[in-house]
């Protein structure tokens, strides 16, 4: 028996953008179709970052522990999350969605309900934090959606999360 070490992610926090997407982007591929097992084999390769050889030859019950502590990190709550850092630098949520442009919100609403997108949508309602005293800040001018798209792909699933749940809401 081959003798496999992995992170197994027990909280959204743990979980990065990239990972839910490129998992997503699995669950639409084989939505027509019973494929649980399947799906359940790609869960613990995308979210613990390990090749599918390496998670077949994990043992049915590790296996069964596994998928349900990822399933009870997807089963916690979600609020919006203010505040995350990435590389050293500090993101913050959209101070306040009321004063936002146009083009922001055209941004965000044609990328929000899309996985593929979903980072798009993250840099216009995330951005790097310029002026912070006590619980009031200041986020980046916004200037496009592609300045930050890509190092937000690296972003906590749960900001990402309870970002979407508030902005639709």
């Amino acid at each position: 028996m081959v003798k496999v070490e992995l992170s197994v992610p027990s909280n959204l926090e743990s979980i990065e953008l990239w990972q839910y997407q490129k998992y997503m982007g699995v669950v639409e591929t084989n939505k027509d179709q019973e494929a649980t097992e399947f799906l359940n084999l790609k869960l613990v390769e995308i979210f613990c970052q390990v090749s599918l050889k390496e998670v077949s030859s994990i043992r049915k019950q590790d296996f069964n522990k596994i998928t349900e502590i990822i399933g009870n990190a997807f089963a916690e709550e979600t609020p919006l999350i203010r505040h995350f850092e990435l590389d050293g630098i500090e993101f913050g949520f959209v101070p306040n969605l009321d004063k936002i442009s146009i083009g922001e919100y055209i941004d965000v609403e044609s990328s929000i309900c899309d996985w593929k997108q979903m980072h798009k949508a993250m840099s216009v309602l995330y951005r790097p934090v310029t002026k912070k005293h006590k619980d009031k800040y200041q986020i980046e001018e916004y200037s496009g959606s592609q300045e930050y798209s890509e190092a937000l792909k690296y972003m906590p699933l749960n900001a990402a999360l309870g970002a979407m749940f508030f902005f639709i809401v």
